[in-house]
């Protein structure tokens, strides 16, 4: 049976933990009495979710996972070094990733490579909102004006099946379109059209 401090911490994340600070100090408190490493692991996995999915704060989801895996580190699990090889990966992906935004004034070419290696990466989806990495580089060649290549990864994400509009602004994706000449017919996925799955090329700086 599990012990009353797991209880009260299981009872506690039904609540919402995330807003409310007191409720998460306690929940880490019975699962650090308890020695629930796999607990205090799998509750600081959901805290970077959370910060990726509703608050697209990377950095503080980055913060989360090292706590994740520092946890799992102590955890007796069976499949204690699967977990960890799972998460190591998706802290390499994620720690990538927010270095790329940090260049995005400072070094742009590097930020468009880092951006594009990660599209490639198997299982990237685990770790990223795929469509944040589309958004930062989409941005970025627009900015400059490679309307081309905005237009290009925009297919792309359609392609892959993403919803453009929680990622790119409205009037910028129209904008595009329509300097390509080509109709924007709505913010649906493509499914299969055309092959438009082309290298994209690295011109982000001339």
């Amino acid at each position: 049976p599990l012990r009353p401090g797991i209880l009260a911490a299981n009872y506690l994340q039904s609540l919402d933990w995330h807003n409310d600070p007191e409720i998460m100090k306690n929940i880490i408190q019975f699962y650090t009495k308890a020695k629930a490493y796999d607990s205090l692991s799998a509750l600081y996995d959901s805290c970077a979710q959370v910060e990726i999915d509703v608050y697209r704060d990377y950095e503080k989801a980055l913060g989360a996972l090292l706590e994740s895996q520092k946890h799992m580190n102590k955890s007796k699990l069976p499949d204690r070094e699967l977990r960890l090889a799972q998460l190591q990966q998706r802290i390499f992906l994620v720690e990538c990733f927010t270095q790329a935004r940090r260049m995005v004034k400072s070094d742009p070419a590097d930020m468009v490579k880092i951006c594009l290696s990660l599209l490639e990466q198997p299982g990237v989806e685990m770790a990223l909102r795929v469509g944040d990495v589309f958004a930062l580089l989409i941005e970025l060649y627009y900015s400059q004006g490679n309307v081309e290549s905005a237009y290009r990864l925009v297919e792309k994400m359609r392609m892959r099946g993403i919803i453009l509009s929680p990622y790119l602004d409205q009037d910028m994706v129209e904008s595009i379109y329509n300097a390509m000449g080509v109709p924007l017919v709505n913010d649906a996925p493509v499914g299969g059209a055309g092959d438009i799955d082309e290298d994209i090329e690295d011109d982000s700086v001339r």
